[in-house]
């Protein structure tokens, strides 16, 4: 891994068209890495999670170009290499995994990050009417020492259509159930990097577990 992040280094003091065309040889080679670290990810948590089962790095990993037609900063490449790991595949709207590769930071999450409006209302249901079996996913100590909700948008005020006098009524106001962790940059590196982002995948399974079933019980 730390032949990807020394690349993604240098591409960010050169984030242009020419030193990356320049240097089009070592992305690729650096890209295969994260691709085959992503598959090993994928391979080792199917026994957890078993819609990933079919599931490859290919419909995983995000491209590295950047969309700058609607941003004010023009740079065309991405500094970090960052893949989704979901039953179904990226697109699918479910529950899954995030690997996050960045000089400036590496971060892991599991869950769910701006869910579609439907979905997020399934989630709130599933949690108002079993609050017990979210709680326990949260409060699982391997999780708990570890893991919060993402904060980030949270409501300040219950969402329509449920009490303000709902015990847990503060579980319903995240607009993300999302949970992450920075990977340690002492992480970088060692040979057993893949052991350990596996075991906090495995970590953040129930979170996943819990979401998906919300949303396809709503669906059915």
């Amino acid at each position: 891994m730390k032949q990807i992040i020394d690349f993604l280094s240098e591409l960010t003091i050169n984030n242009n068209r020419d030193w990356f065309n320049a240097n089009k040889p070592k992305y690729l080679e650096v890209r295969e890495l994260f691709e085959n670290f992503v598959d090993e990810i994928i391979l080792n948590l199917q026994e957890n999670d078993p819609s990933l089962k079919g599931l490859t790095a290919k419909k995983s990993v995000f491209r590295i170009y950047r969309d700058v037609r609607f941003s004010g900063d023009k740079s065309p490449y991405k500094t970090n290499f960052g893949a989704y790991m979901v039953g179904g595949g990226r697109k699918s709207g479910r529950s899954g995994f995030y690997i996050h590769l960045d000089p400036a930071e590496s971060f892991i999450g599991g869950g769910l990050y701006q869910p579609e409006p439907q979905r997020l209302k399934a989630i709130r249901q599933e949690i108002f009417g079993y609050p017990d079996e979210f709680l326990a996913v949260l409060q699982k100590p391997e999780f708990s020492d570890s893991y919060n909700l993402y904060e980030k948008d949270k409501l300040k005020r219950p969402p329509k259509g449920y009490p303000a006098d709902f015990e847990h009524v503060d579980l319903l106001k995240y607009k993300h159930y999302i949970a992450s962790k920075i990977i340690p940059d002492e992480w970088i590196g060692k040979d057993n990097l893949l052991e350990k982002i596996v075991k906090e995948f495995r970590i953040l399974c129930p979170l996943s577990e819990y979401l998906n079933r919300a949303m396809e019980s709503e669906s059915n």
